[in-house]
């Protein structure tokens, strides 16, 4: 249901994309909270994001990078042809928070409520674990006793984390002034998708 991959983004791209992401040119847009910005949900903890593909059209001249690192990870997995639903980086940066919401992780959530593969990528080394839980049916958030921890990913520079978008998860917020950073892709076969 999950799979963690390092070293298989090429060094070039890897620096290609931390390179574009972190210019003082990069289109950054402010969000007010990183899971449910603008709902009685959040927990107003700020980041910028960037969106690449919204319902399965490019809307960024910054696109290709996505689709490259799409290629290379849907070819090491042996993915098949695909289609992209919806790409977006997050950009995190440490909040000076409480020792208590340094341990609490954001909402819980899935990206989408229908099924689809989640492809997220690590632009650098950072704190704010991703967390996934053992819950996995969408549409049904998951009540405090089913809120399992399956697994807890470090983001290290080049780190790929596979899993079904089913899964129900998170993250901590970083707790070091290197910002948290990655690029989040929401996919699935082209076979399995109407819409192309």
């Amino acid at each position: 249901m999950f799979k963690v991959y390092d070293d298989i983004i090429p060094i070039e791209l890897q620096n290609n994309i931390k390179d574009s992401l972190f210019s003082t040119s990069f289109p950054w847009y402010y969000l007010a909270d990183t899971t449910f910005a603008d709902t009685p949900m959040s927990m107003a903890r700020p980041c910028f994001t960037h969106w690449y593909y919204t319902n399965y059209t490019s809307n960024s001249p910054a696109s290709n990078l996505v689709t490259d690192l799409a290629d290379i990870i849907a070819n090491h997995i042996n993915f098949g042809p695909y289609s992209i639903i919806q790409a977006r980086s997050f950009m995190q940066l440490y909040l000076n928070l409480s020792e208590k919401e340094l341990h609490t992780t954001d909402q819980l959530h899935t990206d989408l409520d229908f099924p689809h593969t989640v492809f997220l990528y690590y632009v650098t080394d950072s704190t704010g674990d991703t967390v996934l839980s053992k819950h996995h049916i969408y549409g049904v958030k998951p009540t405090p006793e089913k809120c399992e921890i399956m697994e807890r990913i470090t983001p290290k520079q080049g780190r790929v984390l596979v899993f079904d978008g089913s899964i129900w998860h998170t993250a901590f917020q970083p707790y070091t002034r290197q910002s948290r950073c990655i690029v989040n892709i929401d996919l699935k076969p082209k076979d399995n998708d109407s819409t192309d």
